[in-house]
């Protein structure tokens, strides 16, 4: 499931403006808002880097629930951190294979070549697809509204 989490997080980021996490008087911090249930904090944190938390009155009465916001916000951006590990990992990466492809363009080794340029702009095309594909998901929801 971290996995999972952490492309769910991606997903929010960038297809709904930023993850929302809410915790009413009824329910722990989740994902959707109910409209109908009196907020005790809301916060949104934004692709860059903006965290906005609105705080009602009634949350200094129920250290728990603080708490319990406190909890989902810290998951949220752990599933960011990781995914931020995750890409300067795959950055790393390709500097040994930008050297062996180099290595073996020089003694002609195409198949090795081909490769290491392959993984070389997997990396460097991962950020503009992922953007592409979560700028085409807000667009078909968009739509659905």
């Amino acid at each position: 499931m971290l996995f999972k989490d952490t492309v769910d997080t991606l997903v929010k980021f960038y297809s709904e403006g930023g993850i929302v996490v809410c915790t009413s008087s009824n329910s722990s911090g989740n994902d959707d808002c109910d409209e109908n249930l009196p907020l005790l904090a809301k916060t949104v944190i934004q692709p860059d880097a903006d965290v906005i938390t609105h705080l009602s009155e009634r949350i200094l009465e129920r250290p728990a629930a603080w708490q319990m916001h406190l909890d989902e916000i810290k998951g949220k951006i752990d599933s960011i951190y990781r995914l931020k590990f995750f890409l300067k990992w795959i950055k790393l990466l390709s500097i040994p294979f930008t050297i062996w492809g180099g290595y073996n363009f020089y003694y002609a080794k195409l198949e090795a070549v081909l490769l290491a340029i392959f993984l070389i702009l997997l990396f460097l095309l991962v950020k503009p697809l992922a953007g592409f594909y979560f700028q085409q998901r807000l667009k078909r929801e968009m739509k659905l509204l």
